[in-house]
C-alpha cells in the first residue's frame, strides 16, 4: 500500500510517497513459533506533475520514486492500493 502526501508546487508538486509493505516470514522450523509479519515503511519525495495526468501515469511516477516501476505496471482497470491525501496549496 502507498501513502501519498502533496507537499508544495514547484516543478509540478513536491510529493511524499511512503510504501508500506509486510516483511516475508522465515521458514518454519520444526520448533518454530509462527510470528505475525513484521511490518515496514520507505518514504521517498519526488516532483510530480498532476495537471492533466492520467491515474495510470500518476501510478507509473509513483513506482518510479521507489525504484520499482520495472517490476510493476498498472492498467487503466488495476493498480495498487493505495492512499491519497491532499494537505493544500496557497
Amino acid at each position: 500500500m502507498f501513502i501519498i502526501y502533496i507537499l508544495a508546487p514547484l516543478a509540478g508538486h513536491l510529493i511524499n510517497v511512503t510504501l508500506l509493505y509486510s516483511e516475508p516470514l522465515p521458514a518454519p522450523g520444526p520448533r518454530a513459533r509462527v510470528a505475525a509479519p513484521k511490518k515496514g515503511r520507505i518514504t521517498k519525495m519526488d516532483n510530480i506533475v498532476l495537471e492533466a495526468t492520467t491515474r495510470v501515469d500518476f501510478i507509473k511516477a509513483f513506482f518510479r520514486t521507489h525504484n520499482i516501476d520495472d517490476k510493476y505496471s498498472p492498467g487503466v482497470h488495476s493498480g495498487p492500493d493505495f492512499k491519497f491525501w491532499w494537505t493544500g496549496l496557497r
